[in-house]
């Protein structure tokens, strides 16, 4: 029996009603792992929350995380030469690409990578989706072709900032644990 990930701690701990600090490995522990790790910088942060947000479903916090990814796209769009992150960034960049990460299942085929053989609630498991990839929907498909480089950049980078951030959290756990 494998034990929890960190990702799974940190959520459970966050709906945790014993918060006391005590001897032994506790939620608190993990708590205070992730305000160290999502401390490091204000992308790690809006991951974290944003990893929240997708596990509960509350959208607490949202407009926290559009700030600052708006913010990290227009430093990008001014490194990298992107001239279409202006002032509609939020709307037509970040808006979309936090609804994809938030529900990446496919409308067409309801997340399954097949379509429906008409008339029938049957899938037709002969056929791949052409719509998605193995039951998950494309960024393309939901973000204008002009807007897909900073979509792109930024969606990888937020999976990129938890996967660190994760990381960071497991390795001071472990610390404490010894």
């Amino acid at each position: 029996m494998r034990g929890r990930s960190t990702e799974e701690k940190y959520m459970s701990a966050t709906d945790s009603s014993h918060l006391t600090v005590s001897e032994k490995p506790c939620d608190v522990d993990v708590l205070i792992a992730a305000g160290w790790a999502g401390s490091m910088s204000p992308l790690r942060d809006a991951a974290m929350r944003l990893r929240r947000i997708e596990q509960s479903g509350s959208l607490a916090g949202m407009g926290f995380i559009v700030e600052i990814l708006t913010m990290w796209v227009k430093s990008e769009a001014a490194v990298r030469g992107w001239k279409t992150a202006g002032k509609d960034c939020p709307e037509k960049i970040i808006k979309p690409v936090l609804g994809w990460w938030l529900d990446r299942t496919c409308k067409h085929c309801g997340g399954h990578g097949h379509p429906v053989i008409e008339g029938t609630p049957v899938l037709n498991t002969l056929v791949d989706c052409e719509y998605c990839d193995e039951g998950s929907a494309r960024l393309s498909d939901v973000v204008h072709r002009k807007y897909l480089p900073p979509a792109e950049a930024l969606a990888s980078k937020l999976e990129e900032t938890a996967w660190h951030m994760f990381g960071d959290m497991n390795r001071m756990l472990r610390y404490n644990d010894n």
